[in-house]
């Protein structure tokens, strides 16, 4: 039982020099430290000076044994660690090697030998600093270090905050202090600090999927987890087969999704030659695209779409992808169709059907439409955009502060950067700061300048809201405003708060904001289906693609909760009803996960409009366009939030079009559209209605818009009739699959 009274490791992960880990570290030192715990430092960088907490009771520090002159290393002095016996240690650069003639070879053995003491230890590492990803890293940044730590090291940590910071806030912070980091060979750019970001994001996010995978299996949580994409492709041994892989590969990386390739084989029957050779080739690209690969074997007793389902299940896979059926519809009902058969069995699961080559021109892979070569790189600005360019140079800069619930300290960290902002002689007031009453957030306003809130009366009672009026009038250069979902009082002039920050962004003033991820309106569905509840305020999404500036605070569910239960965030009679409900720990695992690869796709999304060659995701040259269609039903809403999201991962221009038939309308149905209507200009589409005279019409009138779009991905929803229903108005969706061969065709789940 000895690994019981193992120290605990907690890792601050940046993306380099100057992100704030040494900082955070420190901070939540102290804390510990006013808890009661005994903590002590060393080799911890002395440029990080708390203000806050000049009259609390200095850190111990055990001194470092210093470098020789023939050595340039600092070592800790474990001796004298294990002497003092402190609760927790606080220790920089878990990368640093150690001189000679120390003990250990590494910190990283100094820090597991007082691990395996029982001393819990604190520590910071730069992403860079991971064995496994120096060489991309180097590839990609040109940044090359000398000591590494396994990755082995960060996965075994029990906790691991990433301190996420702007790209262009670290190049200041560099730039007044004048140095760099002494290890770091060339001289840091802005995309090579971005694409440092990526990597942490991305590591942690992976990261946090484990940990969300294994929570799952504990529970006996059966589907494909809503946080992260897992995707099969189901093929033959034949030509198209390696076709469908780079088909599958594309998406995974577009999805950051793990990739899975399955064939089913006959139990008794001998592969031809052919068959042989399509075999290896189809091995060798699995592992060239790091793709898990199933060969299942198939008994009389079996179906073949049953056993890809069975494996779906199994390994909580998202998305099957599968070629188009080259049957006619006559062989299909003699020989049946693994296609309609999937249809039936796997409506829990997303099903992509890939275009067939076969029935177009030529022997490309995928439907595309190329990029313009006709824009003239050095042509003249005009007149009209011109006065476009003058209004953006005007306009006031727009930083988020994202979190994946509340309680993160996104409006903290907000109000620490105020005071910053403030002791460069920054003009900063608070327009709207939302303390919820907690203490930490209430303390750190001190003397900030808060504006005041303008009361409105509804129905007799008065409601407070933010000072529009007011704070344009004040014309400060930057001002704070908490909670950007929040939906606006009726008699307001505008309805939502980030409607407010849009006019106070064309004022020239800049905001500084912050949202939780659950209220992007595009991942309304997916935080149902994560923790049951239906979030009714968000924002378009192409409010985080407008700001300057989009900072994630990543807070570890066990903290989370820790401040729960302290009645950090909620009053403690509501504490214990929050644990048992939003904050149950595999909901803020797969919330936090969300926030990840939402600012990591945020910045892969910058990168790739500056240079697709930094892109991490890789380049997607194609010029897609999303096809999705809709009818009344309950799942409109949910398949447009998701065709945005497969739209928006593609960079592709997404359509959303609804057959209308006969001539007469109810006003409920006038309701509906216009409610789909509005949720498809707020995500950015275009909403297209059609006419049809009867319900069998409606493939045909969508075929032929589609191709009059160029779609090349339709988006479709799993069809909900019954066979009655089918017998009288058709099956639209294997009509539609039957008539597109040429497009790729997406079939979404049932909507939660």
């Amino acid at each position: 039982m000895s690994f019981l009274k193992k120290g605990h490791l907690k890792i601050y992960l940046g993306a380099g020099s100057k992100t704030g880990k040494t900082y955070t570290m420190l901070h939540d030192g102290y804390d510990l430290l006013a808890s009661g715990m005994n903590v002590v430092l060393s080799g911890v960088s002395e440029e990080h000076p708390l203000e806050e907490f000049v009259n609390e009771a200095p850190l111990s520090s055990i001194p470092i044994i210093k470098a020789t002159a023939h050595e340039a290393s600092a070592d800790l002095d474990v001796q004298a660690i294990l002497a003092h016996k402190p609760d927790l240690l606080l220790v920089d650069d878990l990368a640093h090697a150690n001189q000679p003639s120390a003990r250990f070879p590494t910190r990283l053995d100094d820090v597991t030998f007082l691990l395996e003491h029982g001393i819990h230890v604190m520590t910071t590492l730069n992403i860079y600093d991971i064995e496994e990803l120096r060489q991309n890293i180097k590839k990609l940044t040109g940044i090359e270090v000398r000591h590494t730590v396994p990755l082995s090291a960060v996965a075994g940590a029990h906790e691991i905050k990433l301190i996420d910071v702007d790209p262009e806030a670290v190049l200041k912070r560099l730039e007044k202090e004048k140095k760099g980091d002494a290890r770091l060979t060339p001289e840091l750019s802005q995309d090579a600090l971005s694409i440092l970001r990526e990597f942490a994001l991305r590591l942690i996010a992976d990261d946090v999927n484990e940990r969300l995978e294994q929570y799952r299996k504990t529970h006996a949580l059966q589907n494909a987890s809503p946080a992260a994409e897992k995707i099969l492709v189901a093929l033959s041994y034949n030509s198209n087969g390696t076709l469908l892989i780079r088909r599958g590969q594309q998406l995974a990386n577009r999805l950051n999704g793990e990739l899975h390739i399955m064939t089913v084989t006959e139990e008794k029957q001998k592969k031809t030659t052919e068959e042989i050779a399509f075999k290896d080739a189809i091995l060798k690209l699995a592992d060239k695209v790091d793709a898990t690969f199933h060969e299942a074997l198939r008994t009389p007793a079996a179906s073949i779409s049953r056993i890809i389902v069975d494996y779906a299940l199994a390994h909580a896979i998202s998305r099957i992808v599968i070629g188009q059926s080259r049957r006619s519809r006559f062989e299909e009902w003699r020989k049946g169709s693994i296609l309609n058969e999937l249809l039936e069995q796997a409506k829990q699961i997303d099903l992509m059907v890939i275009a067939d080559r076969h029935s177009t021109h030529g022997e490309r892979l995928l439907t595309y439409r190329q990029r313009s070569r006709n824009a003239h790189p050095y042509a003249a600005i005009k007149q009209g955009d011109l006065s476009h360019v003058l209004q953006k140079l005007r306009r006031g800069r727009f930083k988020i502060y994202i979190g994946a619930a509340p309680g993160v300290g996104k409006t903290f960290m907000m109000l620490e950067e105020a005071y910053d902002l403030k002791r460069r002689h920054i003009d900063v007031v608070g327009g709207l700061i939302e303390t919820h009453k907690r203490k930490g957030t209430e303390a750190q306003i001190r003397d900030l300048d808060v504006l005041p809130r303008k009361s409105l009366d509804y129905r007799g009672t008065m409601f407070e809201e933010m000072d529009l009026e007011g704070i344009l009038r004040r014309n400060p250069e930057v001002v704070l405003i908490d909670e950007l979902a929040h939906t606006n009082i009726v008699g307001s002039k505008h309805q939502k708060r980030y409607e407010d920050v849009e006019e106070i962004l064309e004022a020239g003033i800049s905001v500084i904001s912050t949202v939780n991820v659950q209220h992007l309106e595009s991942l309304r569905d997916t935080i149902f289906q994560i923790t049951g509840v239906r979030v009714r305020e968000t924002i378009p999404d192409f409010i985080l693609r407008m700001a300057d500036e989009v900072v994630l605070i990543d807070v570890p569910p066990e903290t989370l909760q820790q401040r729960m239960r302290e009645g950090k965030i909620y009053t403690l009679d509501k504490a214990e009803q929050a644990l048992a409900n939003f904050f149950r720990q595999g909901n803020l695992i797969a919330l936090r996960e969300l926030a990840l690869r939402e600012v990591a796709d945020h910045i892969d999304d910058r990168l790739e409009a500056h240079d697709d060659r930094s892109a991490l995701r890789g380049p997607w040259r194609r010029m897609e366009v999303v096809y999705v269609c809709v009818n009344a039903s309950h799942k409109a809403e949910f398949l447009i939030r998701r065709g945005f999201r497969t739209a928006h991962r593609m960079k592709a221009t997404m359509f959303v079009s609804f057959v209308q038939v006969g001539t007469t309308h109810s006003d409920e149905e006038r309701s509906c559209l216009e409610s789909l209507r509005a949720l498809t200009e707020r995500l950015g589409g275009t909403f297209i209605l059609l006419h049809a005279q009867t319900a069998r019409e409606i493939p045909l009138t969508l075929v032929n818009d589609m191709e009059e779009k160029l779609a090349t991905q339709v988006v479709l929803g799993h069809s909900s009739r019954s066979r009655m229903e089918i017998k009288r108005r058709g099956n639209t969706l294997r009509t539609l699959l039957r008539s597109i061969r040429s497009v790729d065709v997406v079939v979404l789940a049932l909507a939660p």
